[in-house]
């Protein structure tokens, strides 16, 4: 729900303008997590489900990104997740004049609710 608003917000923001588009990197079209592989001297992790999400664990930087996973974990609306800590995930997006990489901590895939109005 957070996202959609944004989104809404971001694209009322530049309506009658251009439109916003996401750009991928050229050169890395698709991602994997294959490769990563890292290690931590951090006590705040979280001991992820593996129905939910394909890393053993999440590193914390706060007890707030824990029980983050902790509620993601248990919404009924989360299909998968991921802490985007060592897998490089950047939005780009402008401010200004100038170019920027937005990096979210979590990466969240979600169950679209169905409309009451549509059939099926």
């Amino acid at each position: 729900m957070a996202s959609e608003r944004i989104t809404v917000a971001i694209t009322q923001a530049f309506a009658g303008e251009r439109p916003i588009a996401v750009l991928l990197d050229p050169y890395n079209p698709t991602g994997s997590t294959r490769h990563v592989s890292f290690y931590t001297a951090k006590r705040t992790r979280w001991e992820t489900v593996a129905g939910r999400c394909h890393v053993n664990w999440a590193v914390c930087d706060s007890d707030w990104e824990a029980e983050f996973c902790r509620v993601v974990e248990s919404h009924p609306r989360v299909r998968a997740y991921v802490k985007n800590h060592g897998l490089g995930l950047g939005v780009p997006y402008r401010q200004g004049s100038g170019g920027r990489i937005y990096l979210p901590d979590f990466i969240v895939l979600g169950r679209r609710r169905r409309c009451r109005r549509c059939p099926g």
